[in-house]
């Protein structure tokens, strides 16, 4: 991942905290490839959760939507547009690849909790409801696709970004 030193500087930030951001992404996306390489999804889509929340956390804030830091994908989700759980059309940061991608993200957070509470729930005595080896199938194509839609948001994070900068420079 590529940090624009830049564009992180007109919105605010300084040279040692895009190198510990590099760094602090460096190592969130050698975690994730190694999550499915390991055969342990569940790590992968963790950090994937955490960038997701980040990326949009900062994009909005970046575009002065007065976000309070997100802690789940989930809160970030809602704060973008609380009132109808979509992207606000007639806000500064929508555009068609966030419409696209919005429900994307939302039945991927879905399928994420649905994971992690899925791995051994079962009933008093009974066996678990989903077996060991379709969990980790359904939960290794939710890595991947995770992975799929961090690209897909950083992606457009950085065009979101690099609209609100010229803005609040040519003001």
């Amino acid at each position: 991942m590529k940090i624009d030193v830049k564009e992180s500087m007109a919105a605010g930030g300084s040279p040692a905290q895009n190198m510990r951001k590099y760094e602090s992404y460096k190592l969130a996306f050698d975690m994730i490839d190694e999550g499915i390489a390991g055969n342990c999804p569940l790590q992968s889509i963790a950090v994937e959760e955490s960038i997701l929340t980040d990326r949009i956390s900062s994009t909005l804030n970046a575009g002065k939507q007065n976000a309070s830091p997100a802690n789940s994908l989930g809160h970030a989700l809602r704060q973008w547009h609380p009132q109808k759980g979509s992207p606000d059309p007639n806000s500064a940061l929508f555009d068609e690849k966030m419409e696209e991608l919005f429900p994307r993200l939302d039945d991927w957070r879905k399928e994420r909790n649905a994971l992690l509470h899925a791995i051994v729930k079962s009933a008093q005595g009974d066996e678990p409801e989903t077996p060991a080896s379709e969990f980790l199938l359904r939960a290794m194509k939710a890595a991947k696709d995770g992975l799929a839609l961090v690209r897909k948001v950083d992606k457009w994070t950085k065009r979101q970004i690099r609209k609100a900068v010229k803005v609040n420079i040519e003001k």
